[in-house]
């Protein structure tokens, strides 16, 4: 078991656990399972503009996620390369291919815990959401009220992994074939309406360059 598999299982489990507990009077094994999963995955704030060609996209979700980075490392460049896995060089010419703005982000800077606790209350609040058909609209209201708290609570015990922009890329693509592959049904309308060929999207559906 991996150190952050076991803080989830030792350490937030048990939280979790509690808080839906004194929220609704009863705790919910797969209510708890559920809020507990949302935690084993990358802290990863972007937008999946399925709706854009490939090429673009791509582009649009590097900027996001370089431009995110930038922001939440107090605007260090040299930092941000080390954390995704660049040389000095390589960062440079993203932000100057990508047209970042350094200078505004650098005025806009985000505290990582709050980003962090921004992102832990949205999956919280999301999974919730899923859960309105089967508990009782009372109880689960006053379980949104605790979700702020829970999400500080929650922060406090693990430490989001940071991962490279390859890594990062990965999960970004697996997405946006996901949410194109719904819409258009078809590998073939897909690919059309993505600029691709048909093979490529193949390709990255099964998770291969």
């Amino acid at each position: 078991m991996d150190d952050l598999e076991f803080v989830l299982q030792k350490k937030v489990k048990p939280l979790i656990e509690s808080v839906t507990k004194k929220a609704m009077g009863v705790s919910i094994a797969e209510l708890n399972k559920s809020l507990l999963d949302t935690l084993d995955k990358p802290f990863l704030d972007f937008e999946v503009h399925d709706d854009l060609p490939y090429k673009q996209a791509k582009a649009l979700f590097r900027k996001q996620f370089i431009s995110k980075l930038i922001q939440t490392h107090f605007g260090n460049i040299s930092d941000v390369a080390d954390k995704i896995g660049l040389d000095r060089r390589s960062i440079h010419r993203e932000i100057n291919t990508l047209k970042i703005d350094v200078k505004r982000l650098r005025q806009e800077l985000l505290q990582p815990k709050h980003y962090e606790r921004l992102i832990a209350e949205n999956r919280f609040k999301e999974t919730l959401d899923q859960y309105k058909e089967v508990i009782r609209e009372e109880k689960l209201m006053h379980l949104y009220d605790y979700v702020h708290n829970l999400s500080d609570d929650v922060l406090n015990e693990i430490k989001p992994a940071q991962m490279t922009l390859s890594d990062a890329e990965d999960i970004w693509e697996h997405r946006y074939f996901e949410k194109a592959l719904l819409a258009h049904k078809t590998v073939a309308a897909t690919a059309k309406a993505l600029g691709l060929a048909k093979e490529t999207v193949q390709r990255k559906m099964k998770g291969k360059k």
